[in-house]
């Protein structure tokens, strides 16, 4: 998080993902890295998601929020989004729906720069909405998966 800090301009965002489990220590490594801590934002699943037999359906991903000093921008954005998780055709295990992506990527600036790429949805959402991408990937298949959607393959 620290080198993402590094490259992001005075004001910008950062998001990251982050299931109840690493909720504690996703917050701590924002603020470690250098970034003012925001808050949690929440994605609602809706009923589609999985349920535990005898406990409680996962609903929910949280995802947490900072920037790089003072906030930019006269824009609000919600902090909960109600969006259905894919229901097949998936690229990547942890993949997000573009529509969620999509509302996310709005509420950042005109670069964006997403070092755990997976399949290249954040990509997809920031070009569409004529937006700079950078994405980093380590798994050179899934490296692959995003290229070829972002060249529209």
């Amino acid at each position: 998080m620290a080198l993402c800090y590094d490259k992001l301009a005075d004001g910008g965002l950062m998001i990251a993902f982050t299931d109840w489990r690493q909720l504690p220590v996703t917050t701590d490594a924002i603020q470690a890295a250098g970034f003012t801590w925001r808050g949690v934002g929440v994605w609602d699943k809706t009923g589609s998601a999985r349920p535990y037999k005898g406990g409680f359906r996962a609903q929910t991903e949280f995802f947490c929020w900072g920037s790089k000093g003072a906030l930019n921008g006269d824009k609000y954005s919600p902090g909960l989004f109600r969006v259905p998780p894919l229901a097949g055709g998936k690229y990547h295990q942890v993949g997000k729906p573009l529509p969620l992506m999509e509302e996310l990527v709005s509420a950042c600036g005109q670069r964006i720069l997403d070092p755990f790429m997976g399949s290249g949805t954040t990509g997809l959402a920031a070009l569409g909405q004529g937006k700079e991408f950078t994405g980093i990937e380590v798994c050179e298949y899934y490296y692959q998966v995003a290229v070829d959607r972002l060249k529209g393959g």
